[in-house]
């Protein structure tokens, strides 16, 4: 995803100074959305569907390694983590209860949607911390 450095460059037209600067634009939640339903495509053809209820497993995006899925620790140059039990789709499910349960296919273009959103929150409530002056 390539965009302009949000220190330096100057806020968009018609924008207010001081207003909320919005890091990830639409089309780049869109490509960013994309690129973690591939990715999730890839992780569920390798672990299959049980794996996303396990505790620890997530998707972190970093400045310098981008989307990644993964169960390691939060690393410090991450910019947004989202664990896939905190997506919506996952949390309904595990309210069930069933030991069978098992993630399907069908359901990994909803999970990307969910944790893009999540995702682009956590970055552009960083981007308006980042704004803000720091008390005393």
């Amino acid at each position: 995803m390539s965009r302009s450095d949000p220190r330096t460059s100057p806020p968009p037209a018609g924008t207010a100074k001081g207003a909320p600067r919005i890091l990830i634009t639409l089309a780049e939640k869109r490509e960013l959305e994309a690129l973690i339903e591939r990715q999730l495509g890839d992780f569920y053809a390798k672990r299959g569907g049980r794996v996303f209820l396990e505790p620890g497993w997530g998707v972190a995006l970093s400045a310098a390694r981008g989307t990644e899925i993964t169960d390691a620790l939060p690393q410090d140059d991450e910019l947004a983590r989202v664990p896939f039990r905190d997506l919506l789709s996952i949390r309904s499910m595990l309210a069930i209860d069933l030991p069978t349960l098992v993630i399907s296919r069908s359901m990994l273009p909803n999970l990307a949607s969910e944790a893009t959103k999540e995702l682009a929150r956590q970055v552009n409530d960083l981007a308006q911390a980042a704004r803000q002056p720091v008390a005393d």
